[in-house]
């Protein structure tokens, strides 16, 4: 098993990347910014503390499985090379945040609460911290369409899309659906993002970019709607699913992230 070492505690600058980090400041980089990219799944090693209540059946393939390091590689990329992107990592794994009796037995509470404060639950509050802090720089350029953008990577069933999918809790249009009405963007952004991505990564056929499918739904982005949805500040909320299957290579995570970067500088020119 990899483990992080105990007692490790991470501050906003561990876990929050964007480009030209050695000559811009944060200040600066929210203040060029418009999307903040969050990836809640992106650790897969364990804090030490928890070592006692780790599965013995599981394997280092489990560990590595439970965790999005496709997209950890891709948001990374994607930050460094993006100036309108700012992104922030959560530096330990699901199992933290959300305890899976596959991975950790009955952990203590007290010893998950007090090492999820050291990590977890410093990405929460960054994530939240920044996503107001581009709402405050926002009023130098009011019109301007901020996005929250969750990002995981799937193993897309046969027959879904081949590249990725958007979600935001809405229907296969991302119209809200009738007995469950929340949606985290509004619909017709939403496709016009989509069609900025099958642009952005020039797609053979337009079912390779989907809306709400295999996944529609995720906790942050129902989060950044309950805050920030709302009003004349709103935010749009949006996951984004990576397809496992995208090759890993260094180079290949660097063209998936220049190709985002393309994708969303055609969707700024196309929603005004």
């Amino acid at each position: 098993m990899a483990y992080i070492t105990a007692g490790t505690a991470f501050d906003v600058p561990d876990i929050t990347f964007w480009a030209d980090a050695r000559h811009r400041s944060l200040d600066e980089a929210l203040a060029g910014a418009d999307v903040l990219v969050s990836c809640p799944d992106a650790t897969a090693a364990f804090p030490a503390e928890l070592e006692p209540w780790v599965s013995p059946i599981l394997t280092r393939e489990d560990q590595e499985a439970s965790a999005t390091a496709l997209s950890r590689l891709v948001a990374r990329r994607w930050a460094a090379v993006d100036p309108t992107v700012v992104y922030v990592e959560n530096p330990h794994p699901p199992a933290v945040s959300r305890p899976d009796p596959e991975l950790l037995g009955a952990v203590d509470p007290d010893v998950l609460a007090e090492v999820a404060s050291r990590g977890a639950g410093v990405y929460r509050a960054t994530r939240l911290q920044l996503i107001q802090r581009l709402v405050l720089t926002r009023s130098s350029s009011p019109h301007r369409p901020l996005t929250s953008l969750t990002l995981r990577d799937v193993t897309m069933p046969a027959g879904q899309p081949a590249v990725l999918s958007l979600a935001n809790r809405g229907d296969l249009a991302g119209n809200p659906r009738p007995k469950d009405p929340l949606v985290t963007m509004d619909p017709e952004r939403l496709r016009l993002l989509a069609d900025s991505h099958r642009t952005g990564f020039g797609v053979r056929s337009h079912d390779e970019v989907a809306l709400n499918t295999p996944h529609r739904d995720d906790d942050e982005i129902v989060e950044t709607a309950e805050r920030f949805g709302r009003g004349p500040e709103a935010v749009d909320a949006v996951r984004l699913d990576l397809s496992r299957q995208l090759p890993t290579d260094p180079d290949a995570i660097d063209e998936v992230a220049r190709r985002l970067r393309r994708s969303w500088v055609h969707y700024r020119t196309t929603v005004g």
